[in-house]
C-alpha cells in the first residue's frame, strides 16, 4: 500500500499544475517577483517566540524581526476581545456597552502597533508618511494563528477624543496594506491575468426575509448603477430576485461582484457561512460549487465576510478567502459588522477611483480602499469600529 500511495503520488505530481501536491513548495516560487510593489510579512506566534519574517521581492532569504513584546498570551487576550466586538456587532446596544467596544479596539490598535506594527515598519525603512506627490509603498500581511482576528492593517495610536489626527504612528498613514492567506495563494492571484470584458453584478438586499433591514443599501445600489449602468454586461439583482439559485448564475458570468446584503460568519462550521439572500444564505459551500474562472473584482459590502473561524486559526475558510480560491484577484471584505451609514460613501469612493481615466481598473483596489477608509476616518478618527474592519485581499 505504501508503494501504491507512493506511485499515486507521482502521478499527481506529474500533472500540470499539482507538481508540489502534498508537499512543501519551494522558496523560490512563493517568493514574490522582483517587480513587486513590497514585500509580504508573515507574523508568527508562539509559545516559544513571537516574530516577522519579511519576504522581500526576489530575494534569496526572508529577513527575520524579532518581536519580543509580542507574547502568544497576549496576542490570543487581544484576540478575544476583537472577538466580542464582532459578537457585538451594531445591533441595539446601550451607550455604555458601544463606548466600551469602542474604547476596547482603540486598546488593541494601540497594541497592535507597538509591539507588531511598528517593529515591522521600522526595519522596513517605512518611519513616517510619504513626501507629498510620493507613491503610497505597498505591504501584505500574512498573519498566523490568533493573529489572524486581528486588525493589523489598521494598528496605530489613534485619537479618543476629538476631530483631529495628530500625529503618523499608524499603518494607515505610512503604508497601503493588503492581506494574504498564505504565500502560495499570492503567488497564485498575481499569475492570474485579467479577463478582457468586465462584466458588473450587483446584489442587493435593503430588506430580507427574517433579518433587520439595511436602510443604506438603496443609496449604495445607486452608486453603483452610477458607475456601472445596468444593461450591456452589467446587471442588478435586488431583494426577491436575489435567491441562491440566481445569484450563484449570474456570479459565474460576471467578473466584477458587489454584494451589498448582510452576512454570517458560522465559526463552529465556516463552510456554512454565507451571504444572507431572498430565500436563505448563499454559503461558501454553494459558492465552491461554482467552476474556477478568472475574474476581477469582489466587492463585499456585508458584516464579517473576513472573519474566519477560531476552531482552525491557519484555515483561512471565510466568504473572502472562498471568493478569491474562485478566481478573484482582488477582494474588498469585513473582518467584523460594519455600519450601514457610511457604505455608501466607501463604495462611491472606492469606484470613483478604479474608474479615473474612464477605464475601470481592479489593479488600484488597495490603493483605492486605503484613500476611501482614510477619507472615513478623518470624519470620525476616534470610532476604529466605522473605519477599521475593512481590509484587501489580492496582488
Amino acid at each position: 500500500m505504501a508503494r501504491e500511495w507512493d506511485d499515486v503520488l507521482a502521478q499527481v505530481r506529474a500533472l500540470d499544475g499539482f507538481e508540489h501536491f502534498l508537499a512543501a513548495v519551494p522558496y523560490p516560487e512563493l517568493v514574490p517577483p522582483p517587480a513587486a510593489a513590497g514585500p509580504v510579512v508573515v507574523v508568527n506566534a508562539s509559545a516559544y517566540g513571537c516574530h516577522a519574517l519579511i519576504v522581500d521581492p526576489g530575494s534569496e532569504h526572508a529577513r527575520v524581526v524579532d518581536l519580543p513584546d509580542a507574547s502568544l498570551a497576549a496576542i490570543v487576550e487581544n484576540a478575544n476581545v476583537v472577538q466580542r466586538v464582532q459578537a457585538t456587532g451594531f445591533r441595539p446596544v446601550r451607550g455604555l456597552e458601544r463606548e466600551w467596544d469602542r474604547r476596547a479596539l482603540l486598546d488593541v490598535l494601540d497594541w497592535l502597533w507597538d509591539v507588531i506594527a511598528a517593529p515591522v515598519l521600522t526595519e522596513l525603512g517605512h518611519t513616517g508618511p510619504p513626501g507629498a506627490g510620493d507613491e503610497w509603498p505597498r505591504l501584505w500581511w500574512c498573519p498566523t494563528g490568533a493573529l489572524t482576528l486581528l486588525p493589523i492593517h489598521a494598528a496605530g495610536h489613534h485619537p479618543r477624543l476629538g476631530t483631529v489626527i495628530r500625529n503618523a504612528d499608524s499603518v494607515l498613514d505610512r503604508v497601503v496594506s493588503s492581506y494574504t492567506p498564505t504565500l502560495a495563494a499570492l503567488a497564485r492571484s498575481r499569475q492570474l491575468t485579467q479577463p478582457g470584458r468586465i462584466r458588473q453584478l450587483t446584489v442587493g438586499m435593503p430588506a430580507t426575509p427574517g433579518l433587520p433591514p439595511l436602510p443604506a443599501v438603496p443609496a449604495e445600489l445607486e452608486v453603483l448603477a452610477n458607475y456601472f449602468p445596468p444593461g450591456a454586461g452589467n446587471h442588478q439583482l435586488t431583494e426577491s430576485r436575489a435567491t441562491r439559485d440566481a445569484a450563484l448564475t449570474a456570479i459565474a458570468a460576471h467578473s466584477w461582484v458587489h454584494l451589498a446584503c448582510h452576512a454570517g460568519q458560522e465559526h463552529a462550521d465556516p463552510a456554512r457561512s454565507g451571504f444572507a439572500l431572498w430565500d436563505g444564505a448563499l454559503t461558501i459551500s454553494d459558492l465552491a460549487g461554482l467552476a474556477t474562472q478568472r475574474r476581477d473584482l469582489a466587492f463585499l459590502s456585508a458584516c464579517q465576510t473576513a472573519s474566519g473561524g477560531v476552531r482552525h486559526l491557519d484555515e483561512a475558510i471565510h466568504l473572502s478567502a472562498a471568493m478569491q480560491f474562485l478566481g478573484y484577484r482582488h477582494v474588498i471584505a469585513t473582518m467584523w459588522t460594519i455600519a450601514d451609514s457610511p457604505a455608501p460613501q466607501v463604495a462611491a469612493d472606492i469606484y470613483r477611483s478604479l474608474t479615473q481615466g474612464g477605464t475601470p481598473d481592479p489593479s488600484r483596489s488597495a490603493e483605492a480602499l486605503h484613500q476611501a477608509i482614510h477619507s472615513l476616518r478623518r470624519t470620525v478618527p476616534t470610532n476604529p469600529l466605522l473605519w477599521a474592519p475593512y481590509l484587501h485581499l489580492g496582488p
